[in-house]
């Protein structure tokens, strides 16, 4: 049995962040000094800064949100020269907050030429979580979130989230709403369609609907007494499954029961007695 001797080099990925700074100085200023002074550090080192860079460093204050690689986020304050080079040069990493590994290389240790070695992959891709919600006067959304905590992400553009949409509308004149028959002006409508929408705009939300396609239904007691004159409807949206998303609260916005509907005979049935829709 042989051995082939190798060597093996890993490019890790170190936590992202934002980072906000208070200083006194003009925005520009701030700009041109924390731009060529992070170029300074990368490439050479924090001992290779002018005295103008390390003055204006040192007063200020640095405000940073962190996302590791194992997915847990948070804000730190730091202050100064100091904190500054230690949050964008120096990476810690532990059990619990590893670096993610962003490619590697391997080379004989014999003469360092490179090796190519076949791989099969089985990266686990972390979920999206979504949840519908209905905002007055804005319609229903869908929002997307990174974990179950809800923190807010911007959903993939390519990413494709499908609904369904059915209306149940009835109503007019008033006399289908006691048993009585439909009247010349009764309005009557039923309704199940499926939309797809994608995060075009990259967000953090989506609209689905507008409010005058899901806005508020009308409360009725099963003898319909409880309606207003003129009209009423059920209707329901549901956000399809599928394996990219998960969801968060319910499936569903609206009516969890709908009026019994005879496809094969285009008719659903409201919930008082003497009235059947045909559509």
């Amino acid at each position: 049995m042989s051995y082939l001797l190798l060597m093996l080099t890993f490019v890790f990925e170190v936590p992202l962040g934002i980072m906000t700074v208070e200083t006194n100085s003009t925005a520009a200023y701030a700009k041109t000094i924390l731009t060529d002074s992070y170029n300074t550090i990368m490439t050479k080192g924090g001992s290779y800064l002018t005295q103008e860079q390390r003055e204006f460093l040192d007063g200020c204050e640095f405000k940073v949100y962190l996302i590791y690689a194992n997915g847990r986020a948070g804000v730190e304050t730091i202050y100064g020269l100091d904190g500054f080079v230690n949050c964008i040069k120096k990476g810690v990493f532990t059990k619990d907050n590893p670096g993610g590994p962003l490619f590697c290389t391997f080379n004989n240790v014999k003469d360092n030429s490179p090796v190519k070695v076949r791989f099969k992959y089985n990266i686990r891709r972390e979920p999206l979580y979504v949840e519908m919600k209905y905002i007055n006067n804005g319609g229903l959304k869908l929002y997307f979130y990174r974990n179950a905590a809800k923190v807010p992400t911007i959903a993939d553009p390519r990413m494709v989230f499908r609904f369904r949409r059915q209306l149940q509308n009835w109503g007019g004149m008033g006399s289908p709403l006691h048993g009585g028959p439909w009247g010349a002006n009764d309005k009557k409508k039923y309704v199940d369609e499926t939309k797809e929408i994608q995060n075009a705009g990259y967000q953090t939300s989506v609209e689905v609907y507008n409010k005058n396609l899901v806005g508020p239904n009308f409360s009725y007691d099963t003898s319909g007494s409880s309606v207003p004159a003129w009209t009423a409807d059920r209707i329901r949206v549901e956000i399809l499954p599928s394996d990219n998303y998960k969801i968060i609260g319910s499936t569903f916005y609206g009516d969890e029961f709908l009026c019994p509907v005879d496809l094969e005979n285009n008719k659903f049935y409201p919930p008082f007695s003497g009235n059947v829709y045909v559509f």
